[in-house]
This record gives C-alpha cells, structure tokens and sequence, in this order.
C-alpha cells in the first residue's frame, strides 16, 4: 500500500500539476469530513459490539443497513449544500456530482469493515484496502493519463476506488449473515449511542488533518494547496506504520476484559515503544532523501512541498504514538478519551 500510495501520488502531481492537484484536494476534503461524520462512528460501534457477541450478528448487521440508509441520503445532501456554500458549483456540476456519489460507497466500506473488524477477519479488510489503492492507481493511469481526462478522470478514479472494494466486502460479508433492512428496537440506538462518541472524535481527527486543506483554499490559491498537499500526503504515508499493527490491535481490545488490563497496558506500552523506534527511522529517512528524490519524481514545480515535510515529520512521529493509544481505548470503548484530547490539538492548529 505504501509503495501504490506513491506512485498514486506521483501520478497525480505529474499530470495535473500543482493547481490541478489542488482542485482535486479541495474537492475531495468536503466528503471526507462529512463521510468522517456522517459514519455517525457506527464502524467502531458495531465492531465493539459484534466483538462482544451480545446480539446475534444478522440483528447488528441489519440494523447497520438501516443506519446506512439514513446517513447516507442525509450525507448526500449536506456534501452537495457545502459544495455549494464553497460555491464549487459555478465550474459545472460534473464534479460536485461524483464526489457527491463517492459519499455513500466509502459510508458502506467503512460500515461494512467494521463488523467484518468485529469478526476478527482483519486479512479480509487489509484485502479490501489494497483493492482500493490499486484499483485508484491503475484508474488513474487510464482516466488521467492514457485517456486525458484532467481533474475529471481523477474524480472518477476516486470513485471506482471504493466501488470495487465494497462489492467485494459485501461479498464477505454475506458468508456470515443475509443483507435485509430490518430495525431491531434497541440495537441502533445503541449503536448510535456509542458511536456519536467515535464519530466525534473521529470528526475532531479529519478536522485537524484537513482544516489546513480548507483554509488554504480559502485564503490562498489551488497551485499552494497543490504543494502543500503533496508535502502532507508523504508524511501521512508514515501512518501506515501504527495502522499496519493498529488495526488488528483494535480488534483484539474489543475483546479485553477489564480483568486483563494491566496486562494489556503492557503489551500497550511495548508496542508503543516499537513503533515509535520505526517511527523515527522512517522520519530521518525522508528527511534525508525528500530534499533530492521530491523533485525526481514529482517535479521541480513541487520543491516547496521538501520545507512542509520537514516542518511536519515531528508532528507526524508524535501522531504515530496517537494513533496507537487511539485504536486500543477505542477498542476498549472509550472514544470520549479522544475527543477530549484533541480539542485543544484542533483550536492551536487553526
């Protein structure tokens, strides 16, 4: 994943350049906030409560379709109301309406994902998001540059990256239950319950990796987005560090009793110390070759974005500990530990 998320990256800043890199990245940061919400943290619910078995899985999984549908028309509409807000309808409507409908894809994929979290098939969802970087890179490679599409092809591309690989969870998932909208009294308000926490601090996480991408849009130009963009999406590719490990963690701490949390603060602590010994590897590695392989491969236009790498990689290893003290209290059912922390994060960066 970490090397298609490069050539995906390098693709990109190639053929679009740094303007066209920037529309696309502002387009793309209004779904991904209101997706981050609009989830309504239901993943993370589900999964903690599939792990727990204490509903039957056909009743959780029917009332996640149910909360499905509800998000998603009320995703629909507020996606397409800040688009407009944003006034990113006066260029035509092509791509408010893709992005729109890459909204309820990405919704299923992650609702899906996490009961498939839930049941410890955490090759499955690895799978599924390898199908989702290939399939975007290649798409790429025929919407933008076999086939010139410009921003366009790039929309799309985004589109069929999460398209392909919910077809294929879906196709999972239904070896462990059938697919029928049913409301189960008690379970969605459950899951609503404990998964407005996740969605808040989720919220809280999205805006603070891309109110930057908001701001700037607003009170710059695409071409700075563009460098700035490219700058943020190489230091994010060192998340895959924690999240590598980070996802079969959450999905064991669904399981964890509080009988055995001194052992599994342990087991915690340790992790946490690894990852951050890779961490810091990884983070003088870019350090070191970004100033010459920047340019290489992405191009000269794009030399500014080696001083917004440089300035982020500290933020970055620090954010690598986050992540994993994140996962585990969230698998531990304790999101609001999160939204607290972070609060402070979001007023300071903005």
């Amino acid at each position: 994943m970490l090397f298609v998320g490069i050539v995906t990256g390098i693709i990109t800043a190639r053929i679009l350049g740094p303007k066209g890199r920037g529309i696309l990245e502002i387009y793309l940061v209004y779904p991904q906030l209101i997706v981050s919400f609009g989830e309504l943290g239901v993943r993370q619910a589900a999964a903690y409560y599939t792990g727990q078995n204490k509903y039957p899985l056909q009743e959780i999984v029917s009332s996640v379709l149910v909360l499905f549908v509800a998000s998603a028309l009320i995703g629909i509409v507020i996606v397409l109301a800040s688009f407009w807000n944003a006034g990113l309808f006066e260029d035509g409507c092509m791509l408010p309406v893709i992005f729109t409908l890459w909204v309820p894809a990405a919704l299923l994929q992650r609702y899906i994902n996490g009961i498939l979290l839930g049941k410890q098939a955490v090759q499955r969802i690895n799978y599924s998001h390898v199908i989702q970087k290939v399939v975007l890179c290649f798409s790429l490679l025929l919407l933008v540059w076999v086939i010139p599409l410009g921003v366009y092809g790039a929309a799309f591309a985004h589109l069929l990256s999460v398209v392909f690989p919910v077809i294929i969870s879906l196709y999972w998932l239904g070896e462990f239950c059938d697919f029928r909208l049913r409301l189960i009294s008690v379970i969605p308000w459950l899951l609503l319950k404990k998964g407005l926490i996740y969605a808040g601090s989720l919220t809280l996480l999205m805006l603070n990796y891309r109110i930057d991408v908001i701001m700037l849009g607003k009170l710059s130009t695409a071409s700075s987005v563009g460098i700035y963009s490219v700058g943020v999406s190489i230091c994010e590719l060192m998340k895959r560090i924690p999240l590598s490990v980070g996802v079969v963690l959450f999905s064991h701490a669904t399981l964890w009793k509080e009988t055995d949390l001194n052992e599994s603060l342990a087991k915690l602590a340790m992790l946490t110390r690894v990852l951050l010994v890779f961490s810091l590897f990884a983070a003088l590695f870019l350090f070191v070759v970004m100033p010459w392989l920047l340019p290489l491969f992405y191009g000269q236009e794009y030399g500014a974005s080696v001083s917004v790498i440089n300035y982020l990689l500290p933020g970055i290893i620090a954010l690598n500990i986050f992540v994993v003290l994140n996962l585990f209290v969230s698998g531990q059912g304790k999101p609001q530990l999160i939204f607290y922390s972070f609060i402070p994060s979001l007023i300071l960066n903005i």
